[in-house]
């Protein structure tokens, strides 16, 4: 199926500079009610990743009480429905019910971190298992970015890691061999360079701003066919990094008015007590 009129009305995307005018929840809902059911399902697997976020922050609130954190948004369930989820009174994805079964009785052996590799290899591996090429290749893709910072900063500090957090054995080899095959996988791609350059900047928004351009560049090459539900998908990837950025930006705005307005009570004290 082809959507020559939803692609028509779709509003161009740049990264980083959010386009102020971009209603992201009226877009996705053009999308939404745009979409055949079966590529609507399909496109659900890329807000799963913010419903993995949630759902880890909700067992760490499970296991240690009193713990706040910001929803992950746009996600495909509510904070309600994974936690009924727990108890198997809502029926979650596959790859969630395998995860809540092996670690829900057990979350004082798990650390938060290890709570999410055990979860996104849960999550890589039925992606891996659609019978849809783009998904698979953009999730591979991703995970073969995030697997090379990983390998970069074990290098780098020297960082004690557990070797399923590199999800492939392949990628221990990386780490100590430049010969491997994900070695020269990540040389066709040739990021490598430049990701050790800004791990080495320690500069965290630089870091998380070029993952988010290597991956932008990977989507612009597919799909071919602009009117697909591939590029429909491609779209949403792109769309999702620059609400990210943008709500982002906004929190840094209200980060620096929150300490401006500080300022100014501070000063009013001063004067008042003067």
């Amino acid at each position: 199926m082809e959507y020559y009129y939803l692609v028509a009305t779709l509003p161009d995307l740049l990264l980083p500079e959010a386009r102020k005018d971009i209603d992201v929840d009226q877009v996705l809902e053009t999308i939404n009610r745009n979409l055949s059911e079966q590529d609507r399902k399909l496109s659900e697997y890329f807000f799963l990743p913010a419903d993995n976020q949630n759902l880890i922050h909700l067992l760490r609130q499970r296991k240690i009480g009193s713990y706040e954190f910001q929803l992950q948004q746009p996600s495909i369930f509510s904070v309600n429905e994974l936690k009924t989820g727990f108890s198997h009174h809502f029926t979650l994805p596959n790859y969630m019910a395998y995860f809540l079964s092996r670690v829900y009785s057990r979350l004082d052996e798990f650390s938060s971190d290890q709570l999410h590799g055990i979860l996104e290899r849960a999550f890589y591996e039925e992606v891996s298992k659609l019978k849809n090429e783009f998904i698979g290749k953009y999730f591979a893709f991703e995970k073969l970015v995030r697997s090379t910072v990983l390998g970069i900063n074990n290098r780098q500090y020297d960082l004690a890691l557990d070797p399923e957090d590199l999800n492939e054995t392949e990628f221990a080899q990386f780490i100590f061999n430049e010969d491997s095959t994900i070695a020269k996988l990540i040389e066709t791609y040739g990021f490598y360079d430049e990701l050790k350059e800004a791990i080495n900047s320690q500069n965290p928004q630089k870091i998380e701003l070029l993952i988010d351009r290597i991956i932008w560049d990977f989507l612009e090459q597919y799909p071919k066919n602009t009117f697909s539900r591939e590029y429909i998908f491609s779209y949403i990837v792109r769309l999702l990094k620059v609400n990210r950025w943008s709500v982002l930006e906004r929190q840094a705005s209200e980060k620096h008015f929150e300490k401006c307005l500080e300022r100014v009570e501070r000063q009013t004290e001063i004067t008042n007590y003067d």
